[in-house]
This record gives C-alpha cells, structure tokens and sequence, in this order.
C-alpha cells in the first residue's frame, strides 16, 4: 500500500486528505466502498509532507 510504503499511519493520512480515520481504515480492509467525495479526496495531494522536503536548503559546508 502507498501508505505504508511511505511509513504513513491511518491517522496521519486520514488527516491529510481530509476523511476519518474510520473511512479510511474501512475502505483499506474492503469493508465499505468509497463515496465520490471520499474518492476525489484521496486523488488529491496530502497537505502535509515531511520536512524538509521540497524546500530549498543550504549546502552542505565542506
């Protein structure tokens, strides 16, 4: 799974992209089926990303 491979927990995502826990965790196990809303959300890029990343940062001194 994405999030996993990404070392992201259920809560952490949920958060992101803005669902519940609970929606998120139900539609990983197959339990329920994901709305459109839902859907739409998850295609989105999560608002929040490790730091660091994407940020321009000094080199390092040699």
């Amino acid at each position: 799974m994405a999030r996993q491979a990404r070392r992201w927990t259920p809560d952490r995502l949920a958060k992101a992209i803005g669902v519940s826990r609970r929606i998120l965790v139900e539609v990983e196990y197959g339990t329920t089926n994901p709305s459109v809303g839902t859907l739409r959300k998850t295609r989105r890029r999560p608002r929040s990303r490790p730091t660091g990343v994407g940020r321009n940062t000094p080199a390092r001194a040699r």
